[in-house]
């Protein structure tokens, strides 16, 4: 009996290790239906990356400035996930555009069966007051052209947004937030995404 026991055992343990390891369905932050794309603990930075002007690879100049401050600095500073924005002060402006407040790019090469990837701008108001100063976003070239938010790997674009803070309480500071999505053909969710908070003061200044 005792070497019967023994040959069921060993065979038990070869069909265990025959049979395909059981993969978790969790990805952590994304899902694909592609195949050819099956990055696990998926990553915005695996498709787009996002710069401001001190952390820009490419040494592009005249992004956004932080309004009234002296000397002049960029608004954006940091890149991916630290990027933030401070837009200083913007007492009771009328659609004030600023233009080039950041980058993004998309990975050359991007990742097997993702290209082209589609880049979505969506604008949340400012948690504490309910109210959003931040009334459009555009994604342009780097000429300011409009252009197709559908980027090819190595493709560039600006974020661009237009302040209203007219009819807005003064000496107040808002922060809205900016997010950007990455999606592409055969992904389901919304993790691939950026969110950057913007500084937006209503008053003199550069503010508080």
């Amino acid at each position: 009996m005792s070497g019967r026991w023994l040959l069921a055992v060993i065979a038990a343990v070869l069909a265990a290790l025959a049979m395909p390891a059981v993969r978790s369905g969790a990805t952590l932050n994304s899902t694909s239906a592609n195949p050819g794309n099956t990055v696990t603990a998926d990553h915005p930075l695996n498709y787009l990356r996002t710069w401001s002007q001190s952390t820009d690879p490419f040494g592009t100049t005249g992004y956004a400035i932080r309004r009234n401050s002296s000397p002049a600095t960029p608004a954006a500073t940091g890149a991916a996930t630290t990027l933030y924005v401070d837009l200083g002060g913007n007492r009771n402006v009328n659609n004030l555009a600023h233009n080039r407040v950041l980058t993004v790019d998309a990975v050359s090469p991007l990742p097997a069966g993702s290209s082209p990837i589609t880049v979505a701008v969506t604008l949340q108001p400012d948690p504490a007051s309910g109210l959003q100063p931040i009334v459009s976003s555009s994604l342009t070239t780097l000429a300011g052209v409009p252009a197709p938010n559908l980027l090819l790997a190595g493709d560039r674009r600006q974020l661009n947004l237009v302040v209203k803070t007219t009819g807005m309480p003064q000496n107040t500071l808002y922060v809205p937030t900016v997010t950007i999505t990455v999606t592409f053909a055969g992904y389901s969710g919304g993790f691939l995404s950026y969110v950057v908070p913007v500084e937006i003061w209503n008053g003199n200044g550069v503010g508080p």
